[in-house]
C-alpha cells in the first residue's frame, strides 16, 4: 500500500501550487536531490571512472529493475535520454501508411515527429 501523504512530503515543500511542465522538467524529490548532488560529487572526482562504473554496472542493474517491474528481458530494454527522443524512434519504425490519432494542441515534440 502506498502512503500518498508521505510521498508527497518527500518532494519540495516551498513549491506550492500546480506545476505543469513535467514533461521539461518534472520536480524532483528532496531524496532525488540529495542523490543528485552526491552523484554530481562522485562525478567530478573522477569523471571517466564514474561513467565506466554507470555503464558497466548502473546501466545493467537500472534495466534488470526496469524489466523485473514489466515483466520482460532486459535485451527488451533500452534505456533512452528522453520520451520524445523515444518517440522519435518509434515513430521511424512505423510503416508508411499508419493512421495515427493525436490530440490537438498537444505539445509540439508529441506531434511534430508525425
Amino acid at each position: 500500500m502506498i502512503n500518498w501523504q508521505a510521498l508527497r512530503e518527500l518532494h519540495l515543500d516551498e513549491y506550492k501550487g500546480t506545476y505543469l511542465n513535467s514533461p521539461a522538467n518534472g520536480l524532483p524529490s528532496i531524496a532525488t536531490e540529495a542523490f543528485i548532488t552526491n552523484e554530481i560529487s562522485k562525478f567530478r572526482e573522477a569523471p571517466g571512472e564514474y561513467r565506466m562504473r554507470f555503464i558497466t554496472k548502473g546501466v545493467p542493474a537500472i534495466k534488470a529493475q526496469v524489466s523485473s517491474i514489466i515483466n520482460s528481458t532486459t535485451n527488451e530494454i533500452a534505456l533512452i535520454q528522453n520520451f520524445s527522443i523515444g518517440l522519435n524512434f518509434f515513430v521511424q519504425s512505423l510503416p508508411i501508411a499508419s493512421k495515427i490519432l493525436l490530440i490537438k494542441d498537444d505539445y509540439p515534440s508529441l506531434t511534430k515527429p508525425f
